[in-house]
Parts: C-alpha cells; sequence; structure tokens
C-alpha cells in the first residue's frame, strides 16, 4: 500500500513538473548576457515568482539571485528592495506617455445614393502647386525615456538592519516587556507590551526601532583601547494602543528574531547616499577595519565592517576609503639591509552611518577576503 501511495505521489510530482515546464516553454528566456533592468520589489514577490513572470520559467530563479549578490538568503528579499532582473525593462514613471506609432486606418467607401440624387456642390479646385517652394518636414517625436534608476548604498529596509558601534551614555527609551502570544520568540506582526522610561512620550502609530547590544566590547586591534559595543537591528514595531502605562505595539518590520529586553529607540527616517555621488578627492584621512561579524568579508554580498574613523574625522554617509594590506618587507641584496614594500590595494568600501568616532561601511569591491586591521584611506568625498 505504501509503495503505491508512493508510486503515485512520483508520477503526480512529475506531471506537475511536466505541465510547468510545457507552460514555461511557450516563451523563451532571456539570454544569460542580456541586459538587466531595475525591478523594485512588491509584496509578495518572491525569487520564484519573479523568475516566472519576467524569465518565464520558475526554474531560472538562479538567475536573478547571481545578478544580485548582495541578497544573502535567496528566500529572503523585501519590499523596496532594487533587483537587477535580465531581460526586464522598466515601465515609463506614472504621467509620462511614449509617443504611438501612426496607425494608417483604411478609407470607407460612400454608400450609393437611393432614389433620386441631390445636386452636390462641385469640389473646390485644388491650389496650383509651386515648383520649388520648400516643404517643412515632419517634426521627429519627442521619445521621453524614463529616469534612471538611483541606487543606494543600501535599501531603507538593510538601513534598518545594520549595526553601529555604541560609544557609550544613554541607549533607547524603553524596552520590549513582552509577547502577547506565549512564546520566547517574537517574530513580524506579533503583538509585543512595552514598557518606557518616565518622561517618554508616546503616541499611537509611532514607531520605534528595535536593537540589541552585543555583551562583548569592542577593541581597536592595533592599540586595544575600547572603542564601544555592537549595537545589531532587529526591526521595527508600531504602536497600535495606549492605555495608562500599557503600551501595545506590533511588529512590521523583522530583521532577525526579537525577545523581551531588547532595546527601543525612536525611528527616524535618514536620508541614504546614492552609489557614486562621492567625488575623488585629495583630503587625507586614513584608518584601520577595526571591527567584522563575519570572519571571511568580501563583496558580492550585504558585507559590512567597522571603521576607526567618525564624524570628528569629518567622515559622512557616502564617503569611499580604499582598503590597503601591509604587503611587508624585501631584503636588499645589492645595498644591504630591508626595505619596505608598498601596500596592496585589495578593495573599496562605502561609509553607510557614522558616530562620533567610528563608521559602519559595506565592501563595494574586494579582490581577497578583508581582515580585522588592514588599513584603510579616503578615495572619494561626498560634495
Amino acid at each position: 500500500m505504501r509503495k503505491a501511495m508512493r508510486t503515485a505521489a512520483g508520477i503526480l510530482a512529475a506531471l506537475v513538473l511536466t505541465l510547468v515546464a510545457r507552460e514555461a516553454g511557450t516563451q523563451q528566456a532571456p539570454p544569460l548576457d542580456a541586459p538587466a533592468g531595475i525591478y523594485v520589489v512588491r509584496p509578495g514577490d518572491n525569487l520564484w515568482s519573479l523568475s516566472g513572470q519576467f524569465l518565464h520559467n520558475p526554474f531560472l530563479w538562479p538567475r536573478i539571485w547571481e545578478r544580485n549578490k548582495f541578497v544573502i538568503n535567496a528566500n529572503r528579499i523585501y519590499p523596496g528592495d532594487p533587483l537587477l532582473i535580465p531581460g526586464y525593462v522598466p515601465p515609463p514613471p506614472e504621467g509620462v506617455a511614449l509617443p504611438k506609432a501612426p496607425v494608417a486606418v483604411p478609407a470607407v467607401p460612400a454608400p450609393a445614393p437611393v432614389g433620386v440624387p441631390e445636386p452636390v456642390a462641385a469640389a473646390p479646385a485644388a491650389p496650383e502647386a509651386v515648383v520649388g517652394a520648400p516643404v517643412e518636414p515632419e517634426p521627429a517625436p519627442t521619445i521621453i525615456a524614463p529616469p534612471p534608476a538611483v541606487l543606494r548604498v543600501v535599501t531603507r529596509t538593510q538601513y534598518v538592519c545594520l549595526g553601529y558601534i555604541h560609544e557609550g551614555g544613554p541607549l533607547g527609551v524603553g524596552n520590549i516587556l513582552r509577547p502577547l502570544r506565549d512564546s520566547l520568540i517574537i517574530m513580524p506582526h506579533d503583538t509585543v507590551f512595552l514598557t518606557l522610561r518616565p518622561g517618554t512620550s508616546v503616541q499611537v502609530g509611532q514607531v520605534f526601532q528595535v536593537i540589541r547590544q552585543q555583551d562583548a566590547p569592542v577593541l581597536h586591534p592595533r592599540t586595544g583601547r575600547t572603542l564601544g559595543r555592537l549595537i545589531r537591528g532587529r526591526g521595527l514595531l508600531q504602536v497600535t494602543e495606549i492605555q495608562d502605562r500599557s503600551v501595545r505595539a506590533k511588529v512590521i518590520y523583522g530583521c532577525e528574531d526579537m525577545a523581551a529586553g531588547d532595546t527601543l529607540v525612536p525611528y527616524e527616517e535618514t536620508e541614504i547616499p546614492a552609489l557614486g555621488a562621492a567625488l575623488p578627492t585629495a583630503l587625507s584621512a586614513g584608518g584601520m577595519i577595526v571591527h567584522a561579524v563575519m570572519s571571511r568579508v568580501s563583496s558580492g554580498e550585504l558585507h559590512v565592517v567597522y571603521l576607526d574613523l567618525g564624524r570628528q574625522a569629518g567622515i559622512v554617509p557616502g564617503d569611499v576609503f580604499a582598503v590597503h594590506r601591509e604587503t611587508g618587507f624585501a631584503a636588499d641584496r645589492r645595498g644591504g639591509g630591508t626595505i619596505r614594500l608598498t601596500p596592496t590595494l585589495i578593495g573599496d568600501l562605502v561609509v553607510i552611518r557614522v558616530t562620533d568616532r567610528t563608521a559602519t561601511a559595506r565592501v563595494l569591491r574586494s579582490d581577497r577576503d578583508l581582515h580585522v586591521g588592514d588599513r584603510i584611506r579616503l578615495a572619494a568625498k561626498m560634495p
């Protein structure tokens, strides 16, 4: 009996795959080298459905993933994320109509007269053509192309999840007291109760960012001094009800699992700089990568490092740093002694957010894995 059920399940799965493949085969997927357009993710989208919609075959979803290396988990894309999709042509912005080609309308012959025809006035004679007169050409239609999409250093949802080094002082205005349901883990759409510090103003609809502080301090790799403690974003929640000291809120976005005791900070919209907005500069500012959450940090994904330069050094979001690694020394056989070799350029970083003495930066490019202790030097500055 069980063997028969397994056989039937296998046949059913094969039929489903055959139908999907037959449906996908009616339209040809764009070639591998097709130019990609920017599609902004909408609620409910996933790589499987987008591949079926634009590549005409849901099984080709890895092609989209390969073009968007910042997507760490293929099962997690978020509304607002810009995805490069092969063969996708973005529609023109709303309110802008592209000119259409003229359509020739065939002439319809007039019906034959019935009964006694009424006298018809003679048609006026056509004006005589003037030989040699200039003919005004028809003006060419103006094609209004959609404006290029602005690529930000990170998306707004990614910005919520990024961390920074907290250098001390008060942190947050309250905490998550407990979830409504009996669970140790708080997920998106869950309802939670909040506890706020005395004197903290709150109103229905207000949004808080949920953060969590790392226990171990971040130490400078060269001096050993404490720089602060790492803060990681966990998500966003919105106040839904206030009764006396009881405040309810709903989780509206989650980066990682939340729990009772996580800290609340008021959420503020932040202007995220565009990629490529920084200009080459002769200003001298050098420092070091002082912390990285992952042991291997490279480009291609949303890999983040932390720097020992911040607001006090004039650094702002959008500034670009070149990463150098010490090459070492070589023996000078002719002159004797050793020669210090020039450092090797191994990557580029773009600053996302700053504190007084530190900065959070995203890896734009790397020829090899970046490490804590690699040197950085300012390469481009925001105007």
